[in-house]
């Protein structure tokens, strides 16, 4: 075990980066928050929703339920910071 973070609600999505070295987790508190390799806190922000993160660091906040209608994802920066949103008409089933 290298660390471990106790959520304040139930998990709904998670993910980690290919190279380890940032993880994220979504709760049902709408709480979106990003760790560093060795489990420190790198930004929290409200947002319900499945987190992917891409190649340079940059998290996808996927709303795959009504959590936000009108809006198919987020893309948050590796600071934490809203970097670009895409809204939609009608729900997307995946994303990828």
């Amino acid at each position: 075990l290298l660390w471990k973070k106790l959520l304040p609600a139930p998990v709904k999505a998670q993910g980690i980066s290919a190279d380890g070295g940032i993880a994220v987790a979504a709760n049902y508190d709408d709480e979106l928050a990003a760790w560093n390799e060795k489990g420190r806190e790198l930004w929290q922000v409200p947002a319900m929703c499945e987190p992917h993160v891409m190649e340079k660091g940059d998290v996808a906040c996927y709303h795959d339920d009504d959590a936000e209608p009108g809006v198919a994802f987020r893309v948050y920066a590796k600071d934490g910071s809203r970097k670009s949103e895409f809204p939609i008409t009608d729900d997307i089933l995946a994303f990828a």
